[in-house]
């Protein structure tokens, strides 16, 4: 199988390119007015709204983080975060990143969701809010069946986007939230884990 079949055959799991229809972006509206409230948005920016724009504050915060997190193991993969396969910004320098981000997005949100629900949140984001939101990294998370923190997991999901670009049939390593499992709690790794 030629490198461009490899390719195509990765791109399959993010589905289809070019989202003319813009279906992810209305998909996203649904989600988080689920979650938020049928009001929110995540347009709304602290100083328009301080309750709205702190929570998207929060989502954000996390996001960065978890990005960050990717980014480095893409690039300790071998692979260039930029090249990625559904989004292909020339100025995006993390395209790759954003790719593999996706299902790694649903940690932060159920940590911002808990945030809301006890009222942690306030009208800016504290240094409170972002130490929890940095705790996410030692989340449990499971990638085909086995508990990893999240900052392995990244690991574990950049290396096999290597591994199905060199072997033909394989599927991705891809996080898997179970709230029983991934509810924040901190994991640590045995030596025979890494």
């Amino acid at each position: 199988m030629n490198r461009i079949c490899q390719v195509g055959y990765l791109c399959h799991f993010w589905g289809n390119l070019g989202d003319s229809n813009n279906n992810e972006a209305k998909a996203a509206a649904i989600y988080f007015k689920a979650l938020f409230g049928k009001n929110f948005s995540r347009k709304v920016q602290i100083f328009e709204d301080s309750k709205m724009g702190t929570i998207n504050a929060a989502l954000n915060y996390g996001y960065a983080i978890v990005r960050g997190i990717i980014t480095r193991s893409l690039c300790v993969s071998g692979l260039n975060p930029a090249l990625g396969f559904n989004h292909k910004n020339q100025f995006n320098a993390f395209n790759l990143a954003d790719d593999l981000i996706e299902p790694y997005r649903i940690f932060v949100d159920s940590v911002v969701v808990q945030m809301v629900e006890v009222g942690e949140l306030e009208e800016s984001l504290s240094l409170q809010n972002r130490a929890k939101l940095v705790d996410i990294l030692q989340s449990a998370v499971i990638v085909e069946n086995k508990l990893y923190p999240l900052t392995r997991a990244g690991v574990v999901s950049a290396q096999s986007v290597v591994k199905c670009l060199e072997i033909e049939n394989l599927k991705l390593k891809l996080p898997l939230f179970c709230e029983e499992k991934s509810n924040g709690r901190k994991i640590y790794e045995s030596v025979s884990d890494v």
